[in-house]
Order: structure tokens, then C-alpha cells, then sequence
């Protein structure tokens, strides 16, 4: 049974498949219960698979989209909300290569694969003001360190 995933390893789809097994023999139970996936969240942190699209220079595992959309249906098997969670994490850090400065993707992808982060996405109150809409808050990213 893989574990942890790896640079050398390569086998994140076998490890999404065995991680997606344990998170569904709680699934109902949690989702019943409502609350936040703390142990699971930190079982994804474990497992390497939050730095699988973050690039080998900044010690990531540096796959690709196709990899990492197979390990969101492998999540997702076993805990829908979880699967949709990871896939958030994937785009989010994706939008950082894409819409960030050099250093500020220097900095982010070097700390998600150093520290696992999770990214995620905000929700905050939206206001409609005839034709505007208002946002309170501005968010870029959630990171759950």
C-alpha cells in the first residue's frame, strides 16, 4: 500500500485510490455529523498529493492536469465534498503560476509543497446596489496552513 506519494514514486493515482477507500468508510457518518474534515484534510496534507502540480523547482512533484483531475475522481470516490476540495486546491494554486509575479510564485510554490498547504476558495456577502455589485471583502485565496 502506498502511503505518501513521492518524486519517485509516480503512483498518486494508486495512493488517491487507497486515501479516496479510507475517507469513504466515514464519509456518512461525517457527513451526517456536518463539521470540518479535520483528519482527512490532514491525511491529504500527509499523503504529498496537495504538491502534485506544484513544479520540481520549487520541490513539488510537477505532474500534470490530467494526473491531477484522476486523483479528484479517486477522492471523490470515496467523499464527494473532499474530492471537490482537492479540486479547489488545484485550480487555486494553479491560478498563482498564472496570474502571479515571479517572486510571488517563487514564494507560494515553494511554501505549499514546504508546508502542504491547502488552498481553497472565500465566499463573502455580496451587496446589489442598483446595477453594481459590491463586494465587503476582496478575496484572492484561502490558505488552510
Amino acid at each position: 500500500m502506498v502511503v505518501a506519494a513521492s518524486r519517485e514514486s509516480k503512483d498518486y493515482i494508486t495512493l488517491a485510490s487507497a486515501i479516496a477507500e479510507e475517507f469513504a468508510q466515514t464519509a456518512v457518518e461525517r457527513d451526517i455529523k456536518g463539521g470540518t474534515p479535520t483528519e482527512q484534510l490532514d491525511r491529504l496534507r500527509e499523503s504529498g498529493l496537495l504538491k502534485l502540480l506544484v513544479p520540481q523547482e520549487y520541490g513539488g512533484f510537477g505532474s500534470d492536469w490530467v494526473t491531477a483531475l484522476q486523483v479528484v475522481r479517486e477522492i471523490a470516490k470515496g467523499d464527494g465534498s473532499l474530492g471537490q476540495l482537492i479540486g479547489y486546491h488545484y485550480v487555486n494554486l494553479a491560478n498563482t503560476g498564472l496570474l502571479g509575479r515571479p517572486e510571488q510564485i517563487a514564494k507560494y510554490y515553494t511554501e505549499t509543497a514546504r508546508n502542504n498547504w491547502l488552498w481553497g476558495d472565500s465566499v463573502y456577502k455580496v451587496h446589489e446596489v442598483g446595477n453594481w455589485v459590491l463586494n465587503e471583502q476582496i478575496p484572492v485565496f484561502t490558505l488552510y496552513t
